[in-house]
């Protein structure tokens, strides 16, 4: 039992480890800036991208937020992995509420 304790705590370090490359697949994903979601997120480009490389501690609230921003169910997100994270990402997404930047404006994407 001892063993499986730890062996879990790994895993879930390595998936928290993880949710800085989903995050920044996510956002490229939907076509979005780093400018874009560190406006959303009211800090700035340089901050917002020591939150993709993992150089920033993220909470669970700026997790939910960021998740809320592009549209994915933040659960969703944490079980992903590199292989099945698009299909997670398609499967539970607000579709009708996408978005994605172009010349800096927001323009809504059909579903």
């Amino acid at each position: 039992e001892y063993n499986y304790s730890l062996n879990h705590i790994y895993l879930s370090i390595f998936a928290i480890m993880d949710i800085y490359r989903k995050i920044r697949k996510i956002r490229e994903y939907r076509e979005l800036s780093q400018e874009y979601m560190a406006s959303k997120l009211s800090i700035s480009q340089n901050s917002y991208s020591k939150v993709e490389r993992g150089k920033s501690k993220i909470t669970i609230d700026r997790f939910e937020k960021i998740c809320k921003i592009l549209h994915v169910d933040s659960q969703a997100v944490l079980v992903a992995n590199e292989r099945n994270l698009l299909q997670v990402i398609n499967t539970h997404s607000d579709n009708n509420a996408l978005v994605s930047v172009k010349n800096g404006r927001e323009i809504q994407l059909s579903s």
